[in-house]
C-alpha cells in the first residue's frame, strides 16, 4: 500500500499501448505539436550519436531514429483507406541485416540441438547433419571468444559434439577431407586439464566433452583400424579421472564389434587407475610429486601389457587391490577390556581403493554383457570375491557395527556376480554365495538388496539361472536374514515403518524396491508373478517370523501385480498369521488400509474363480475366517464382501 500501487499503474490505458504506436499516431493528428517532438529527438540523436550495426529496438540510438522516422509523413503511404508506415532505405538496410543475423544464429542454433540430440541417438543424425555441424563448429571458431566459464564449456562441449559427429556419421569424403581437424578437436579435449565432477555422476554423454570426444575415437578406431586409436583408448581408461567411463558405455557395442577383448583390458587398465595413496594434505610436496610419478608408472605399466596382449601376448592378471578400511564403531562399555573389542581395519600401505569411480566403470563396460562375456566374467569375479567379502567386514563378528561405504561397488560386483552363476555348478554358486554373505549383519543387508534382484532377473528374464538354482539361492539369503539380530528385532514391530538399514533387504525377499524416503514398490510385472510359485514357501516362512506390517504391505504390492487365483492358499496362510499376531493393530488395518487391500484381494479373486467360495472346497472356511477377523479388526469393507458371498451362496 501506498500512494501509488502497482495495480493502479496497470489499469492506465497507456500501459496496453506500445509507445512505438503512439508516436506513429502522434504524427497523424492535427494540431500535434510535431515539430517540438522532432526537436527533442534530434536533441537526443546529438547526444546518443548514429545507431550501430547491431543496434536492435532495444538500443535507444537506434530508436530515437525511429522514432523520427515515424513521425515525418513522408514514410506513411496511403493503403485500404488508411495509412501504412514503410522504413526509409537506411533503415530498411539496417533491419535486414539484423534479420539476416538473427537468421544465422537461429540456424547455427538448430544445428547445435540437432547435434546434441543426435549424440546418444545414431539414427537422428545423417551424413547431411555430419557436414552441417563440421560448418558450424568452424564458424563458431572464428567467432569472438568469450572468457567466461560457462561459454568456454560450451564451445568445448560443440567443438568436441561435431567432431564426433563426423567421426561417427560424416561420409568418408568429409572424413578423409577434415580428419586432422577431427583428430585436433579430440585431442584438445583429452588435453583439457578442468575436470567437470558432474560429468562423471551424470548418466550419458551429453554435456560431456571428454565422453563425447571418447566416443568420436572410437569411430576412428572403427574406421581407420590403426593400433594408434586402440592404444590410445586404453590410455584414456587410465586417466585419474572418470569421465570417459561414459563415452566407451555409449560406444560399448562397437568396442564389442571390433574385438571384444578391449573390455577386459580398459576395466583392468581403468581399475589399476583407482587404486591411489592417501596422502595427507599437509604432505610435502615433493612426496605428492614421487607419488604421481608412481601413479602414472603403474598405469603406464598396465597399459603396456594390455597393449602386448591384444598384440598376441599373455594376458595380463587383474590388478591387485589394496586392503579396504574398515571403521568398526565402537558403544560405550563398562567394564570391558580393550582387547575384546572389535578392532578397525586400517591399511597400513597408505592405499585406498576409489570403489565409487571403480564401481562406475564396472557399470558402464558391462551394460550389455552378453554370453560371450562369461569368458572373463567368472575369472573377474574369482579376481575380487574375496576382496569384495573382505571390504565387507568379513571375518568380523556378525553383530560388529560396521561402517563400510561400499553401496556402489556392491551394486557393479554382485550384478556381475550373479552373471558369472551362469556358468557354474549349483554347489559352487551355493559355495560362493555362502561365502559373499558371511559377513556382519550391516554389511550383509547392503548385499541382500543388491544380490537378490539380480538373482530373480536371471532367472525370470530367462538369461540362464534354472529355478532349482534359484530357489536353492533364495533359501540361503533367507535363511541368513532371519538369522540377523535386526530380524528378531523387527518381529513384534506395529508400525508399517521398519529399521533403515535392514529394510532394502526384506523387500528384496518379496520381490519388492523399498527406499525409507520413498513407498515400497514390487519390480516384477505380471508375467513374473505368474514365476513366483517355487518361492512362496520360503516367503510363507519369512511372513511367520518377520515384522507383520512391512511383510504384509509387501506382499500385497506383490500380489496385487496380477491376482491369480492359485495364489490364493498362500494369501490365506499369510492373512492368517498376519491377523493372529496384530488383531487389533487398528492403525495398520483401518488407518494404513492394508485391511481394505486384503477384502478387496479376495473380492478379485472370487470374481475370478468362483468354486473357492463352494461350499466343499477347503479354502472357503479360511476366507470367512480371514474377513471375519478383518471385520473383527474394523474393515466396513471386509463385512460387505462378506454379506455379498452369503447371498451368492445360500
Amino acid at each position: 500500500m501506498g500512494v501509488v500501487r502497482l495495480a493502479d499503474l496497470n489499469k492506465r490505458p497507456s500501459r496496453s499501448v506500445p509507445l512505438d504506436f503512439l508516436i506513429g499516431n502522434f504524427a497523424h493528428r492535427d494540431g500535434a505539436d510535431v515539430s517540438g517532438l522532432r526537436d527533442l529527438l534530434q536533441l537526443v540523436a546529438a547526444q546518443l550519436g548514429p545507431p550501430k550495426p547491431d543496434d536492435t529496438f532495444a538500443a535507444p540510438r537506434f530508436m530515437t531514429c525511429h522514432a523520427l522516422n515515424k513521425i515525418d509523413l513522408a514514410n506513411w503511404h496511403p493503403a485500404d483507406g488508411g495509412w501504412v508506415y514503410r522504413s526509409p532505405p537506411d533503415e530498411e538496410q539496417h533491419l535486414a541485416a539484423l534479420h539476416a543475423e538473427q537468421a544465422s544464429e537461429l540456424q547455427d542454433l538448430n544445428i547445435s540441438l540437432a547435434v546434441q540430440n543426435a549424440l546418444e541417438d545414431p539414427s537422428k543424425s545423417s551424413a547431411e547433419l555430419a557436414e552441417q555441424a563440421l560448418l558450424y563448429a568452424k564458424r563458431l571458431e572464428n567467432a569472438p571468444d568469450n572468457s567466461e566459464q560457462n561459454e568456454i564449456v560450451d564451445r568445448r562441449n560443440a567443438f568436441s559434439s561435431a567432431a564426433m559427429i563426423v567421426a561417427r556419421d560424416g561420409s568418408d569424403r568429409l572424413l578423409d577431407a577434415h580428419e586432422e581437424w577431427v583428430r585436433k578437436v579430440l585431442n584438445d579435449t583429452f588435453a583439457d586439464g578442468r575436470r567437470d565432477v558432474g560429468a562423471s555422476q551424470r548418466d550419458g554423454i551429453r554435456y560431456n566433452p571428454i565422453a563425447i570426444a571418447v566416443v568420436g575415437l572410437i569411430h576412428l578406431w572403427r574406421r581407420r583400424g590403426t593400433d594408434t586409436d586402440r592404444d590410445s583408448l586404453l590410455h584414456l581408461a587410465g586417466r585419474d579421472t572418470p569421465e570417459a567411463a561414459h563415452g566407451f558405455g555409449a560406444a560399448l557395442p562397437v568396442v564389442r564389434q571390433l574385438d571384444g577383448r578391449m573390455i577386459p583390458a580398459l576395466l583392468r587398465c581403468a581399475l589399476q587407475a583407482q587404486i591411489r595413496r592417501s596422502l595427507r594434505w599437509d604432505a610435502p610436496e615433493e612426496e605428492k610429486e614421487a607419488d604421481q610419478v608412481d601413479f602414472h608408472r603403474r598405469v603406464k605399466d598396465a597399459i603396456v601389457a594390455e597393449c602386448a596382449w591384444l598384440d598376441g601376448g599373455t594376458e595380463p592378471g587383474w590388478p591387485v587391490f589394496p586392503r579396504n578400511d574398515i571403521h568398526v564403531r565402537r558403544g560405550i562399555r563398562i567394564g570391558d577390556s580393550a582387547n575384546n573389542r572389535p578392532a578397525s581395519r586400517r591399511n597400513h600401505r597408505k592405499e585406498s581403493m576409489y570403489t565409487q569411480s571403480a564401481a562406475l566403470w564396472l557399470r558402464l563396460l558391462t551394460l550389455d554383457a552378453v554370453s560371450n562375456d562369461l569368458t572373463w566374467l567368472p575369472a573377474f569375479v574369482d579376481a575380487y570375491a574375496e576382496w569384495t567379502a573382505e571390504a565387507n567386514g568379513a571375518g568380523l563378528e556378525r553383530t560388529a557395527d560396521v561402517d563400510v561405504r561400499l553401496n556402489e561397488w556392491n551394486n557393479a560386483f554382485f550384478s556381475l556376480f550373479v552373471r558369472s552363476m551362469v556358468s557354474l555348478d549349483v554347489g559352487r554358486a551355493e559355495a560362493q554365495t555362502k561365502h559373499a554373505i558371511d559377513v556382519p549383519d550391516r554389511s550383509f543387508y547392503d548385499i541382500l538388496a543388491e544380490l537378490n534382484p539380480p538373482i530373480d532377473i536371471s532367472y525370470l528374464n530367462g538369461h540362464g539361472l534354472s529355478v532349482s538354482v534359484v530357489v536353492k539361492l533364495r533359501e540361503i539369503l533367507a535363511d541368513r536374514l532371519m538369522q540377523s539380530t535386526g530380524w528378531r528385532r523387527e518381529h513384534d514391530r506395529t508400525e508399517l515403518s521398519v529399521e533403515m538399514r535392514i529394510g532394502p533387504a526384506i523387500a528384496a525377499m518379496f520381490f519388492n524396491e523399498y527406499n525409507a524416503l520413498t513407498k515400497s514398490r514390487c519390480y516384477l510385472y505380471a508375467k513374473g508373478v505368474a514365476l513366483i510359485d517355487p518361492f512362496l514357501p520360503k516367503l510363507s516362512e519369512l511372513i511367520s517370523t518377520g515384522p507383520v506390517p512391512f511383510t504384509a504391505m509387501l506382499t500385497m504390492n506383490l500380489l496385487e501385480v496380477s491376482p491369480l487365483a492359485r495364489h490364493m492358499p498362500f494369501f490365506l496362510s499369510s492373512a492368517l498369521v498376519w491377523l493372529t499376531r496384530q488383531p487389533t493393530n487398528t492403525d495398520l488395518w483401518v488407518e494404513a488400509g492394508l485391511g481394505i487391500r486384503l477384502a478387496a484381494w479376495i473380492e478379485k479373486i472370487v470374481s475370478i474363480d468362483a468354486s473357492q467360495l463352494a461350499t466343499g472346497n477347503q479354502l472357503r472356511a479360511k476366507i470367512d475366517d480371514v474377513l471375519a477377523r478383518l471385520v473383527r479388526a474394523g474393515v466396513p469393507e471386509a463385512h460387505r464382501i462378506e454379506r455379498q458371498i452369503a447371498q451368492s451362496f445360500r
